[in-house]
């Protein structure tokens, strides 16, 4: 294999782009296959994991030398071993596990290839915020949860839900309702109700159930453009990875209904990436690209933009921390 060294310093970048699209594929392959599930339980050469597997073993050799030179795994003589990130997070059933975030975007790779028309024409190539039944929702609510719930527990240790007492959470469009959870987990006087599209509550519910908080946890179906919010209602209204899918004057409508449905000294709860111009993170710009495939006005926001959001829909009093990563909160009192 070639090294950097033997390509001109201008064309290095381009061809690791050209390249990282490869490495993502054997990535993929190689979580598709079980390949580091199966070299966790000692099964770690290649003529071993083409037996497991029923793979060939041409195939297989190709893709665990990507995975050694890519740093996922380290390779002794014949055998393969997985490096301790790649066995947190890339072995099947561990709790950090983001094997199906992988597939996830194996799945909707396609749609990349439609990006210079996008960016050209101004028009996303699959728009989803009015396709509730679209497989996209519940393929990356049940694959991103490893990323959402220690966000949402660390929301929670930030707000102090936990001593919060008998409050009523609201989480508008929570899909998978990993926020809701974390935090009923934290407070047993808490109650939630999320709004949401029926196949994202049916998720919600069976977590519910099975974190034993589902006899405080309902749900309601419905857009959570449309539906009613209440008045006075809600001490906490959760607003989780959606401001970004959705444009300035969409964002404020929400925001102005939470405004009238929170009790007095309330709080809506923006949870999300947030842009910084002045350092910006790469995983928050290529969020950025990503938004423009399946939404017409959507971008991710800076911390400027949802100040301003949230005061035109009448909070004054609004905070921003960075919570987790790229994560941020922002919490707008009533």
């Amino acid at each position: 294999m070639r090294s950097d060294a033997d390509f001109s310093h201008a064309s290095q970048k381009v061809i690791q782009s050209i390249t990282a699209v490869w490495a993502y594929a054997s990535l993929a392959s190689g979580v598709s296959l079980g390949l580091f599930t199966h070299i966790e339980g000692g099964t770690n050469t290649v003529a071993r994991l083409s037996e497991a597997t029923g793979a060939p073993e041409r195939g297989l050799n190709a893709i665990l030398e990507v995975l050694a030179v890519s740093g996922y795994v380290d390779k002794r003589g014949n055998a393969f071993f997985n490096r301790p990130e790649t066995s947190a997070v890339l072995v099947a059933g561990k709790p950090e596990y983001l094997g199906d975030f992988v597939l996830h975007n194996l799945r909707v790779f396609e749609e990349w290839g439609t990006l210079p028309e996008v960016v050209a024409s101004g028009v996303p190539a699959i728009p989803l915020r009015d396709a509730p039944n679209h497989p996209f929702w519940e393929s990356i609510g049940q694959a991103a949860l490893p990323l959402g719930i220690p966000f949402a527990q660390a929301a929670s240790k930030l707000l102090k839900i936990s001593g919060a007492g008998p409050i009523k959470i609201l989480d508008v469009a929570g899909g998978t309702g990993y926020f809701a959870c974390s935090w009923l987990k934290d407070n047993p006087e808490a109650h939630a109700t999320q709004l949401d599209w029926a196949n994202m509550n049916a998720l919600a519910e069976r977590l519910a159930m099975s974190w034993g908080v589902g006899e405080r946890f309902t749900t309601q179906a419905g857009n959570s453009m449309e539906v009613d919010l209440g008045k006075d209602t809600w001490d906490y209204i959760v607003y989780a990875q959606m401001a970004h899918g959705i444009g300035w004057t969409s964002n404020v409508a929400v925001f102005r209904r939470a405004y009238g449905a929170l009790k007095a000294g309330g709080s809506l709860v923006i949870a999300d990436y947030l842009r910084t111009d002045d350092a910006p993170h790469p995983f928050v710009s290529l969020m950025d690209v990503n938004i423009l495939i399946h939404s017409a006005d959507g971008r991710v926001w800076s911390a400027d933009d949802c100040r301003s959001m949230v005061k035109e829909a009448g909070f004054q009093n609004v905070t921003v921390q960075s919570v987790r990563g790229p994560n941020s909160l922002v919490v707008a009192r009533k």
